[in-house]
């Protein structure tokens, strides 16, 4: 019993290691925090258009909340999400208005040379020197409807803090009726995450105080990581690994929230992930939409929000939580309960990553008997195209693999023998920013391929472009040793590359 406990005492020091590592550093967090409070200055400062509205600048997302997490490649960007809160806006603007005065703002001075193309909801910035930052700043005002509309349906501690937002989509983009504009309540979401996870919060931020010297008020908010914040980190990079750049992933926010419903205050990451995966599903509710029985996850601090909207019209969206939720429970959970630390090591290194793993058992001391893994080499294929732009790999791009065998889907990992006849999923993950063009090479060899006249070697355009594009299906047929690669183009060079990606089928 007593070798059994520290067993799992010395798995829970690697999740939480892990964790650690997917921080931010504390130059970053600093960089970050002066650059949006930079912009919050410049837009309120004497002679600012908007310095009668009393501009602020404030974070949300996962960089409010303590859960953000780097990005899986070392020159990735970082995403961070900034609100912009303008007060007593004439009552004849419209969003368009309130989003063109932000903008207007950003484009006459210091930070038109980092300002993006218009978004949907943000502008953004874009900083290349120093800490790769892209700053999303959405404009906003106070909703002068919060109490009609969330009073006996919404604690007041949170519901004080709604706003009303831009949105080009909506409906009423260019109407002045504010009770028709978008909803959004960062702050009183924060509140209520840090309510979900109180005793061990309040318990870490005065042993952090102690620490530095300093009152509770003055302890940065990046210094203290609860167990859920530390199992939100885990589980949001496990989800990035396992779909890479697929757009219908599951959200962060959806992950964050059930979550924290589900957390019971434990105070390790272990024994946290372990109630979380237990419990996030029974937080997903039902309700009957006037046609049919919708899968419903509620914002706390909106019950008119259903965070999971998009699942009814996009079920591949609810398949995906579903696929993931079970897919970490067996990567980050039953991996250990049906072994030891030891075993884990493999899964955990294919699931959240190499060098993460290695690093996270490094640290507490416990050797990893890892090797060297071995150079392949690969079939002879004269048929395959070579690149018809120069190749300059400024950035990065990775491959992830996943195929569908009897209706369940699973991982691509080093000696996966797949049978023919399963739908084949790849995702990339990539660096690169602003407008790029995807490439895919798909590579058949074989005498089973060659026989079907199906030696395939072209590098295709994707179907998309951008972002979009960063997905590629395809189906096992022939047998053999066959790879795909993915290509970043930029300006008519191939700025990133992921080399190849080994499918074996059988």
């Amino acid at each position: 019993m007593l070798a059994e406990t520290q067993e799992k005492q010395k798995y829970g020091k690697v999740l939480d290691e892990m964790a650690k590592s997917l921080d931010l550093t504390e130059n970053q967090f600093k960089e970050a925090e002066d650059r949006y409070k930079a912009v919050g200055e410049y837009l309120s400062r004497d002679g600012s258009s908007l310095a009668s509205f009393n501009p602020s600048i404030e974070p949300q997302g996962s960089f409010l909340y303590g859960t953000m997490v780097r990005p899986i490649l070392d020159d990735g960007h970082y995403d961070i999400d900034l609100i912009c809160i303008l007060e007593n806006l004439p009552l004849t603007d419209t969003q368009k208005d309130l989003k063109k005065k932000v903008g207007k703002e950003l484009k006459t001075g210091r930070y038109e040379h980092l300002l993006d193309e218009e978004g949907q909801r943000c502008w953004t910035l874009n900083y290349a020197e120093g800490t790769k930052f892209h700053m999303d700043i959405l404009p906003s005002t106070p909703d002068q409807f919060r109490r009609t509309i969330y009073e006996g349906r919404v604690d007041e501690s949170y519901y004080n803090y709604a706003l009303r937002m831009t949105d080009k989509e909506s409906e009423s983009y260019e109407s002045s009726n504010r009770m028709d504009w978008p909803k959004t309540n960062p702050k009183g979401y924060s509140k209520w995450f840090k309510d979900q996870m109180r005793p061990q919060y309040d318990k870490l931020i005065k042993e952090a105080a102690l620490q530095l010297n300093a009152s509770v008020e003055d302890v940065p908010h990046w210094k203290v990581k609860t167990p859920l914040q530390r199992a939100i980190q885990i589980l949001k990079r496990h989800r990035d690994i396992m779909f890479g750049g697929d757009d219908e992933k599951p959200i962060s926010i959806i992950l964050t929230t059930l979550a924290a419903k589900a957390y019971r205050g434990e105070s390790n990451v272990f024994d946290a992930l372990k109630t979380i995966l237990g419990g996030m599903e029974h937080y997903i509710e039902e309700e009957f939409n006037g046609y049919n029985r919708i899968k419903v996850v509620k914002n706390p601090v909106n019950p008119e929000e259903n965070f999971a909207d998009k699942w009814e019209h996009n079920p591949t969206l609810k398949d995906n939580f579903y696929l993931w939720l079970a897919k970490a429970k067996t990567d980050l959970i039953e991996v250990f309960d049906l072994g030891t630390i030891y075993s884990a090591k493999s899964q955990l290194e294919t699931s959240m990553g190499k060098s993460l793993v290695e690093n996270a058992y490094s640290k507490i001391g416990v050797p990893t008997l890892s090797q060297p893994r071995k150079a392949r080499n690969l079939p002879v294929a004269t048929h395959k195209q070579a690149p018809k732009w120069p190749v300059v790999k400024t950035h990065s791009v990775s491959v992830i693999g996943r195929y569908n065998e009897n209706g369940t889907w699973k991982y691509i990992s080093e000696g996966t023998v797949i049978p023919k006849g399963c739908s084949l999923m790849f995702a990339a993950n990539t660096s690169v920013t602003g407008n790029f063009e995807v490439f895919w090479q798909i590579v058949n060899t074989g005498y089973e391929a060659q026989m079907a006249k199906c030696l395939r070697g072209q590098i295709l355009h994707s179907k998309t472009a951008g972002r979009g594009g960063l997905k590629q299906k395809e189906a096992t047929a022939y047998k053999g040793t066959h790879w795909i690669e993915c290509f970043i183009v930029q300006g008519g060079v191939c700025v990133a590359r992921s080399g190849e990606f080994i499918v074996e089928i059988g």
